[in-house]
């Protein structure tokens, strides 16, 4: 059965029904001396759908600046990606969901994983990265010496992207309706994960277009705090 194309909006979806405290602050102080021997900017969040480029910009963020880089699916990773050969849950979660379950599953496991994501902030300096850190969920109340960015890039582009790094030509027609799924919660999620760093003032960055993977420090500097 093809998955219906139907994605749920951040305007209408929230945290706090899936977990109550999803947006209660962690308690951090401006006058943390571990803080402020790294300057104005000790915390960098990347965002993003997937294949947008996060961990390569955090990659290179890491190595330039000698900073530890934290990947939200090392936290906590939702269930499965059906690629290069799915389990049988996965496959089946893939092929049974319209869309619009799959991708409000996965709001609800970003939910859910707020307090851990929290307690890696606590770490300074860091920098976090991963389709976890979603706008709505942390940029309302960010720490503390703490920049968030958005990466995203336009639909054929991310398409193009999961194919070719899922061998996608290569699968059987069943492993193909798995992964376009996929794609599709994907580009679900590209269009939230906008609209979201739209409505919370988080700057948005194309992959594709703009040399995003390049950005630095200073960058984030400017960014809005």
């Amino acid at each position: 059965m093809r998955p219906r194309r139907w994605c749920i909006s951040t305007t209408t979806w929230t945290a706090t029904r899936f977990w109550p405290d999803a947006r209660v602050p962690v308690k951090e102080s401006d006058e943390d001396p571990q803080h402020s021997a790294f300057g104005p900017v000790s915390a960098l969040l990347i965002t993003g759908t997937s294949h947008t480029g996060k961990s390569t910009l955090a990659a290179r963020l890491g190595a330039t600046l000698g900073w530890p880089v934290v990947s939200t699916d090392a936290l906590a990773r939702h269930p499965g990606r059906p690629r290069p050969i799915p389990r049988p849950h996965v496959a089946e979660m893939y092929e049974r969901l319209s869309v619009e379950t799959l991708h409000t599953l996965l709001l609800h496991h970003h939910a859910n994983m707020v307090p851990v994501v929290r307690q890696a902030l606590r770490q300074r300096p860091v920098i976090l990265e991963g389709n976890a850190l979603r706008p709505e969920l942390y940029a309302p109340d960010l720490a503390p010496g703490a920049r968030m960015a958005c990466l995203t890039a336009p639909d054929d582009v991310l398409r193009a992207r999961i194919r070719a790094s899922s061998d996608w030509a290569t699968r059987t027609p069943r492993h193909k309706a798995q992964i376009d799924a996929f794609i599709a919660r994907s580009l679900c999620d590209n269009a939230a994960l906008a609209s979201s760093a739209q409505r919370y003032t988080v700057t948005v960055f194309d992959t594709a277009s703009d040399g995003s993977l390049d950005l630095t420090l200073p960058d984030f500097h400017a960014l809005q705090p």
